[in-house]
């Protein structure tokens, strides 16, 4: 065992060359035996306004943030972001962008006595020149929605599956219904194809430039830089990248590590935009770009896109773990350009979590209930000898001739650190296995497979206005 997120080390996968392969059309055939992928729904409180506003060219690509079980915290270091703006430079006067760290920590020029933290895509610290959409499952969007009123944020709520006893939830689940959600904004939207998906803990992005004291700046959050480099690069010269990301935050800090970290960069110089030679793994703070993924969007310049990739997606089967790392292995070994840019490193926050009960978020409870369900439902069937297809099915998974169910109670039985997630940690270990296999010819070379991972057909989307509701599950399948 190693990492809480990748529970194998060495992988190697035999003599059956197709085993890769195997394991992503049992474990998409599982969320799709289980009736949780078939038609997305979104729910805000009013569609058309949200239209209307992403129908303006003037605007920026919108930040779209994935979340879950931390409304609290994050209304908390939104307020406190518009606070300490106005602390600092007056009533109604954001804080100089994304790339101001005073919005992290208490520093000299700051004389209130102010939380420490603020979220990267809080509205203080972006400015009025692009929106802000936090994606959550449709069980907790009513606390979410309450929660942020009058924030400048639109939270919305998502939901795929039967609604009986489990939806789609997970790792993966939470982007695919983010990039979707990104997809149907940005139809048909020529100017800017693009848009921004976050984890909701980024506090921030070292290395941005901030606007001037006393400089006007229209576009001060130090993310349209990035946005002009990509557009301006684009080209017959050099393929279109289908996103572009930074380096990832490896572990979440402490406030106090936040605010030193504040203080050491207050001031620091922005970095010139440079690119990796190899870009690696990029998460947490990426530009996407709609128009590789959805054909219906027009790139915003006249040289010829390099190809679209219909319905390319993160892939919901990664349950637990890995579909990120699984996404970038997808981009190298079918050749779909990525970028990533030196320097810019991508901070993360340890935040607290929702209140439970009655008096706190109780529709987080559920969407953990979903995704232990769907782990629990995985682990089962990957460790029995059946598949999807009965002709041919996978056999049981197996670590060093053990197979992993009782690979994992064995490792649970001796373990000196207390007892551990079966469930999560077979769930993990599969994906890892599937996301490994992407970088061996002979295990990801069924297309079948792989599309059914990356690039899954969807019934239409429906879109419903909640004039706050509380978001029930619809009990008829997709």
């Amino acid at each position: 065992m190693t990492s809480k997120y990748s529970p194998l080390r060495n992988i190697g996968f035999g003599d059956d060359e197709d085993y890769g392969s195997k394991l992503m059309r049992l474990r998409t055939g599982i969320l799709r035996g289980m009736n949780l992928i078939g038609r997305l729904e979104f729910v805000v409180e009013n569609w058309a306004d949200v239209r209307t506003t992403e129908a303006n060219a003037q605007r920026r690509p919108p930040l779209v943030v994935v979340s879950t079980g931390r409304a609290d915290w994050i209304s908390a270091g939104v307020n406190a972001a518009k606070a300490r703006g106005e602390a600092l430079n007056g009533a109604g006067v954001p804080l100089r962008g994304i790339g101001d760290m005073r919005a992290l920590g208490l520093v000299p020029a700051d004389e209130g006595n102010l939380p420490a933290l603020s979220p990267v895509y809080s509205p203080g610290r972006v400015g009025d020149h692009r929106s802000v959409y936090l994606m959550v499952n449709a069980r907790e969007y009513t606390y979410y929605a309450k929660k942020l009123k009058d924030t400048g944020i639109t939270v919305v709520g998502w939901q795929s599956g039967n609604g009986m006893k489990t939806r789609l939830a997970g790792f993966g689940a939470s982007r695919f219904a983010a990039l979707q959600f990104c997809k149907e904004l940005r139809a048909g939207h020529a100017a800017w194809p693009y848009a921004w998906v976050f984890d909701d803990n980024v506090v921030a992005l070292t290395g941005l430039p901030v606007r001037g004291q006393n400089q006007a700046n229209p576009v001060p959050d130090g993310l349209s830089g990035i946005e002009d480099a990509v557009v301006t690069a684009a080209g017959a010269a050099e393929p279109f990248p289908v996103c572009v990301g930074f380096q990832a935050g490896t572990a979440a800090k402490s406030a106090e590590e936040i605010g030193a970290l504040a203080t050491k960069n207050v001031d620091r110089a922005p970095i010139a935009l440079t690119l990796e030679e190899k870009p690696g793994l990029v998460q947490q703070a990426v530009l996407w770009n709609m128009g590789r993924l959805n054909p219906q969007v027009q790139p915003p310049h006249d040289a010829q896109q390099e190809g679209t990739d219909w319905g390319l997606n993160i892939g919901p089967a990664f349950v637990a773990s890995a579909e990120d790392v699984s996404m970038i292995n997808y981009f190298k070994r079918t050749g779909i350009p990525y970028r990533q840019y030196k320097g810019i490193a991508v901070v993360k926050a340890a935040p607290a979590e929702d209140r439970s009960g009655n008096l706190g978020n109780k529709g987080a409870a559920d969407v953990r209930a979903y995704r232990e369900e769907i782990a629990r439902v995985c682990a089962r069937a990957e460790s029995e000898s059946f598949g999807v297809d009965p002709q041919n099915p996978p056999p049981p998974v197996r670590v060093r001739d053990q197979v992993l169910s009782s690979f994992l109670a064995a490792l649970n039985g001796a373990s000196a650190n207390g007892a551990f997630d079966q469930n999560k940690a077979a769930c993990q270990a599969v994906e890892q296995m599937m996301a490994k296999a992407l970088t061996d010819d002979a295990q990801a070379r069924d297309q079948t497979a792989l599309e059914s991972v990356f690039k899954i057909r969807l019934m239409p989307t429906v879109f419903r206005n909640s004039g706050f509701r509380n978001i029930q599950p619809a009990q008829e399948g997709p």
